[in-house]
């Protein structure tokens, strides 16, 4: 809601954190990232809300009904759940790309984003046990973190529940 501004001269100290940076040059362009990602940008960045494009995105892309937009030219910085060099960067050019699950952080302003059944009927869609696929198409770039499920067991169970199991099968 609120977008702090800092000028002047000087250092300025974030608080800690946990997470992984990655610096973004937009040239006037934009982007689309999950919710959560932005973390800070150059003030002729635009930052707002966009609101997914189709009701199927919405209800069952696993995105929630707004993502944040990122407007303009200047650095970016996203806190991103893994290490940089985890992130896949499909590159695409009048392209289909289907992802059976939530692993897109971002994608290009041009890139549309529908969920669609993975069959090309419902019986098909249920036999084969894909069930919904993420939908990327167009012309630009999509990010993608086939880590996050991992990241995200760690983050609800912990580190010390696969420590110690580790420990249980070395006694």
């Amino acid at each position: 809601m609120f977008k702090p501004v800092l000028r002047g001269n000087g250092e300025v100290f974030l608080e800690p954190r946990f997470g992984h940076f990655t610096l973004i040059e937009l040239e006037d362009e934009e982007i689309i990232v999950d919710d959560g990602l932005f973390y800070a940008c150059e003030e002729n960045i635009e930052v707002e809300p966009v609101m997914q494009k189709n009701i199927s995105s919405m209800i069952f892309g696993n995105e929630g009904i707004y993502q944040t937009r990122l407007r303009g030219s200047g650095i970016v910085v996203l806190e991103v759940p893994v290490p940089e060099n985890e992130i896949l960067r499909c590159k695409m050019f009048r392209d289909t790309l289907k992802i059976d699950g939530n692993f897109a952080i971002l994608r290009s302003n041009n890139i549309e984003f529908t969920v669609e059944k993975s069959g090309t009927t419902l019986v098909g869609t249920a036999l084969n046990g894909e069930g919904l696929l993420n939908v990327y198409r167009g012309t630009g770039e999509v990010w993608l973190i086939p880590t996050r499920a991992v990241y995200n067991e760690l983050k609800e169970r912990g580190l010390k529940e696969f420590i110690s199991v580790d420990i249980e099968e070395d006694v």
